[in-house]
């Protein structure tokens, strides 16, 4: 139920990036001094003063939290269970707001969206589904403690709690990581996690995660980058420690077993090329349970089932329209047949972009979709994309690329696609801000060291992620993935609608640690070239 009753004066704006500005909540009108009722059933796990304000959160089944913020009074404690409409507190006025009013917020995981979607109708494809009637309830794996509720909670106000009263501007290192026990929190609900799984796994984990401890608390922190990439890291092991709840011990290998009998579209990455009728790319489809006549491969070059390398460096908001174009071919002459979408790196973006963009449900010109399936794809942004355009800033950096592109399928500088992949391009943004539309089914599969799309590139909201480790060494990891074993399971099973395999917990520590450190060297290599190219100017 809202909170309040008044009318939203102020709407949700998703922020242009971590930092960037926005407005993450809604500000409902409400009279100073009106009792703020609690939107759903939860229990209090913040209820205090933060910058001269009162706050309280909620924290609601799901992982879910709503916060009621700029209160007149508290009314809950923390800890306190609390029913739906139960009264939080009074409500103050958001400075920010025109006229008297209550900030109101709500989180997914660590993302905040727009609380208005809690009113809307719900999707029952979405809403109702099996789940077990016993085992560990998922709260456990969730409270980020009382100063991590703080800081997320000032993050979305875009206030600094490390100062006395309100401000903008970035945020300082108190305001990432407020202190080591915060650290120590979450690390403990990683490892309360892991006391949960088999003692194979589990003593593995809890051993790595007393050494994580012993080593965070003596390691000075210089940046914030530093402590946003602590702090990302162990969300990463939470976030493992609760798939372990849902996931596939024994997955089915791709044998060509299990086929479903939909059609499928595959689309090829960047550098790919299709001048006659082999397939773009080297994706073992028939290992996937598809037939040769099911099976159509998307194109860059409109109007034609072939094209040209140069084709796929072309606008991606354009390709996502002509996939919209082959896909109402498809549902024209199979009628009524269901469509599985697989894409590899740029192609990921393509689907994602027809999926936010293009793709309406209730048009029964589309046809049915299946699942969705990406290999690589870098759903968030291509760091590796970003490091060219710095490096093509300057000429040095450009005879870095002239011999990197005659050594390996490196994309042009200046391709339209490439400005596309760049994390927090507008291309990027928009898709974010659109979101993918209800009902669909989409898995994304990373290589653990892929240093064309890193592992935390390739995850974006409402898609499961799948970790893997194609080897090959880094350099062909990212062409590897699409005929690996365990990829291959992997997506077997999403075409069949099971949960995606457990990952090991080795994996898991690695997926961690070695994408961000590609990723990092691949920022120093862009940075390195933006000061080549000033240096001149600056000496």
């Amino acid at each position: 139920m809202r909170p309040v009753d008044g009318p939203v004066v102020r709407p949700f704006v998703t922020p242009v990036s971590f930092y960037g500005a926005g407005h993450r909540g809604a500000d409902l009108a409400a009279p100073i001094g009106t009792p703020v009722r609690a939107a759903g059933p939860g229990r209090v796990v913040f209820a205090g003063t933060v910058a001269g304000s009162q706050h309280v959160v909620v924290l609601h089944a799901g992982g879910l939290r709503t916060s009621y913020s700029y209160l007149s009074s508290v009314t809950g404690h923390e800890g306190d269970d609390i029913d739906a409409g139960g009264i939080v507190g009074l409500s103050g006025t958001d400075p920010d707001s025109p006229v008297p009013a209550l900030h109101f917020g709500l989180r997914v995981g660590d993302t905040y969206v727009d609380p208005m979607l809690l009113f809307r109708a719900p999707d029952l494809t979405r809403a109702v589904h099996l789940a077990p009637d016993d085992g560990p309830d998922l709260h456990p794996l969730l409270p980020l403690g009382r100063a991590g509720e703080l800081t997320e909670l000032m993050d979305g106000l875009g206030r600094s709690a490390s100062t006395s009263g309100p401000g903008f501007g970035l945020p300082g290192i108190s305001d990432v990581l407020p202190d080591v026990e915060d650290v120590l929190d979450v690390l403990g609900t990683v490892s309360r996690a892991a006391a949960t799984l088999p003692a194979a796994a589990g003593a593995p984990i809890r051993a790595f995660v007393l050494e994580a401890v012993h080593r965070l608390t003596r390691l000075p922190l210089p940046s914030v980058a530093v402590a946003v990439q602590l702090r990302a890291m162990v969300d990463d092991l939470g976030r493992w420690a609760a798939s372990r709840l849902h996931c596939t011990l024994h997955p089915h290998p791709a044998d060509g077993t299990g086929g479903d009998g939909n059609l499928v579209v595959v689309a090829a990455g960047i550098t790919s090329e299709r001048p006659d009728t082999a397939a773009p790319i080297d994706l073992p489809v028939e290992r996937l349970g598809f037939r040769a006549p099911d099976v159509t491969y998307f194109s860059y070059r409109p109007g034609s089932a072939t094209y040209a390398e140069a084709d796929s460096f072309r606008d991606l908001e354009a390709a996502a329209r002509d996939l919209g174009v082959q896909l109402r071919a498809l549902a024209a002459a199979h009628p009524g047949r269901r469509v599985d979408l697989l894409a590899h790196s740029q192609g990921g973006l393509v689907v994602l972009a027809f999926l936010t963009s293009v793709y309406d449900p209730t048009d029964p010109g589309y046809p049915p979709l299946g699942a969705v399936v990406t290999f690589a794809s870098p759903l968030s942004g291509a760091p590796a994309a970003g490091a060219a355009l710095q490096l093509a800033s300057g000429a040095a950096g450009r005879g870095v690329l002239d011999v990197l592109r005659d050594r390996f399928d490196v994309p042009p500088a200046d391709g339209t696609s490439t400005g596309q992949l760049a994390p927090g391009s507008s291309f990027l943004r928009d898709l974010r801000s659109r979101g993918l539309p209800a009902g669909v089914r989409f898995t994304s599969i990373a290589g653990v060291d892929d240093p064309v799309a890193p592992a935390p590139s390739t995850r974006f909201p409402g898609v499961t992620p799948v970790l893997v480790d194609p080897g090959g060494g880094i350099v062909t990891e990212h062409t590897a993935i699409v005929r690996d074993g365990d990829a291959l399971a992997a997506a077997r099973g999403a075409l069949h609608g099971e949960d995606p395999p457990c990952e090991d917990w080795r994996l898991a520590l690695r997926g961690v640690i070695e994408p961000r450190v590609i990723t990092g060297l691949e920022q120093g290599i862009g940075a390195a070239g933006t000061v080549a190219a000033t240096a001149p100017a600056l000496g």
